[in-house]
C-alpha cells in the first residue's frame, strides 16, 4: 500500500487551506494601506489660487462728439485721443476706466454731483471751470481756429463779425462769439452739427479746436473750406486738460503723474499721430 503524497504543503483549517487564508490577509492589508493613503490625501489642505486684485473703477464722462478727441466708431465703441490717453493712465496708475457719454453741457453737472470722477473730451483750461473743478496738468496744446467758407482771405477774428457764426453750447467759443456779436450767432449741441451747417451753407463760419475741426475737414472734404488760428488771451485756453471734482486730490495726483509719464515716453505724441494719420 502506497502512502498518499500531496502537493499542498499548507495545512487546512476548517476545510480552508492556510494558503488561502494568507492570501486573504495579504489582500486585506493592501486594501487597508491604500485606503489609508487616500484618507491622508483627503486630509491635505486644498491649494487655493490667489484671486486677482480688483482694481478701483474711475468713472469718466465725455460727450463722444469731438473727433478725434472722443467719438463713437462704426461699432458703437468710444474711441479717440482722450479716450486712449485716459486708458493708458489707468494702466499705469492701477485703476480701471469706465467711460460714459453725456451732452457736453451736462458733463460737468455729473462731475459736481459725484456721478462721474473725471470729465474729458477736448476740454480747455478756463478760469471759470478751474474755480469749480480741479484741472490736471496740460496734456496737449490744441489752438483755437475759425473754419469758414469765404472766398476772401480771413486771418483775424474781427473779420467774421458780418458772418453767420456757429459755436457749441457750453464751450468758451460761445462766449467769444457773444462778445464779438456777429451778424447771426447759432448755438448747437455738437461740433459736427456746426460742421454740417457749414457744408450746407447754413453757417458761414464756425469756431472750435484745431484738431477737431481739421479732423472733420480731412474726413469730409465735400467743398473747399478755409481756416486760420487765433490766440485767446494769453493762449492758455489752448491747453487741453482733464477735470476732476474739487475734493479728489488723490485722483488728481494720479492723473498728473500719468500725464507726465506719458509725455516723457512720447506715448501721447504717438496716440495723436495715430488718429491724425487716419483722417487722411
Amino acid at each position: 500500500m502506497h502512502a498518499h503524497l500531496t502537493t499542498d504543503f499548507y495545512p487546512h483549517i476548517g476545510g480552508i487551506s492556510v494558503k488561502s487564508i494568507l492570501k486573504i490577509i495579504t489582500w486585506l492589508g493592501v486594501m487597508t494601506l491604500t485606503l489609508g493613503m487616500i484618507g491622508c490625501d483627503n486630509n491635505k489642505e486644498p491649494v487655493q489660487s490667489t484671486p486677482a486684485k480688483k482694481l478701483p473703477i474711475i468713472r469718466v464722462v465725455t460727450d463722444g462728439e469731438s473727433p478725434p478727441m472722443s467719438f463713437v466708431d462704426e461699432h458703437g465703441d468710444l474711441q479717440g485721443i482722450d479716450i486712449d490717453i485716459i486708458r493708458a493712465i489707468g494702466e499705469q496708475q492701477g485703476f480701471d476706466v469706465e467711460i460714459s457719454r453725456e451732452l457736453f453741457d451736462n458733463m460737468f453737472k455729473g462731475l459736481s454731483s459725484g456721478r462721474h470722477h473725471v470729465a474729458i473730451g477736448s476740454l480747455s483750461l478756463t478760469p471759470e471751470r478751474a474755480n469749480k473743478y480741479n484741472p490736471t496738468e496740460t496734456y496737449l496744446h490744441n489752438p483755437a481756429i475759425v473754419l469758414h467758407n469765404q472766398s476772401s482771405k480771413l486771418n483775424e477774428l474781427s473779420q467774421i463779425k458780418p458772418l453767420r457764426v456757429a459755436t457749441t453750447k457750453g464751450t468758451m467759443y460761445t462766449d467769444i462769439a457773444e462778445n464779438l456779436q456777429p451778424a447771426k450767432h447759432y448755438v448747437t449741441n455738437t461740433n459736427f452739427q456746426n460742421y454740417q451747417g457749414l457744408l450746407l451753407d447754413r453757417f458761414d463760419a464756425i469756431l472750435g479746436d484745431k484738431y477737431i475741426l481739421e479732423y472733420m475737414l480731412a474726413r469730409h472734404p465735400h467743398k473747399p473750406l478755409h481756416s486760420f488760428e487765433y490766440q485767446i488771451g494769453d493762449g492758455s485756453s489752448a491747453n487741453m486738460v482733464f477735470y476732476v471734482g474739487k475734493n479728489n486730490q488723490e485722483l488728481l495726483d494720479k492723473l498728473n503723474q500719468g500725464i507726465r509719464q506719458l509725455k516723457a515716453s512720447g506715448k501721447i505724441d504717438d496716440i495723436v499721430q495715430n488718429y491724425l494719420s487716419k483722417a487722411h
